[in-house]
């Protein structure tokens, strides 16, 4: 699965990394990121359609990364990620994303899934075990 770093996350490292804290724009290390669902491409600035929460039973899930593998400076998602139960129907999802927080939050890499999936009331969704890899280059 491919994926690209989102404008808020592309701008957060090249300030980080080149700017140090001019201004107030290093980047603080989120608490925890989170997966989310799309029926829409999300675009480097979010702009998809994310699967509504309410009345639906969805909700963003927290996501872990193991250390990055070399070579390639790869990093995965190191536990499955489970989406609670469809309560209707969720439409298709074709992309995913990471973002800082569980509702809001920004943006941070976002991808289209392999094979987009139809999800109807009483579906599960999960994202086995290094489902997600995430790379710089």
């Amino acid at each position: 699965m491919s994926m690209a770093l989102s404008d808020y996350l592309e701008a957060a490292l090249l300030n980080h990394v080149f700017r140090g804290n001019v201004g107030g724009t290093a980047m603080t290390q989120p608490e925890a990121v989170f997966m989310a669902l799309y029926t829409s491409d999300p675009g480097e600035d979010n702009s998809g359609a994310e699967v509504p929460t309410s009345g639906t039973g969805y909700i963003r899930m927290a996501a872990t990364f193991g250390s990055p593998q070399t070579p390639g400076g790869v990093i995965q998602n190191d536990a499955a990620i489970y989406f609670p139960e469809a309560v209707v129907d969720w439409g298709l999802i074709t992309h995913f994303a990471i973002l800082d927080a569980e509702s809001s939050g920004n943006l941070l890499v976002y991808g289209a899934l392999v094979t987009p999936r139809q999800v109807y009331a009483g579906d599960s969704v999960r994202a086995s075990v290094n489902a997600i890899g995430i790379t710089l280059d």
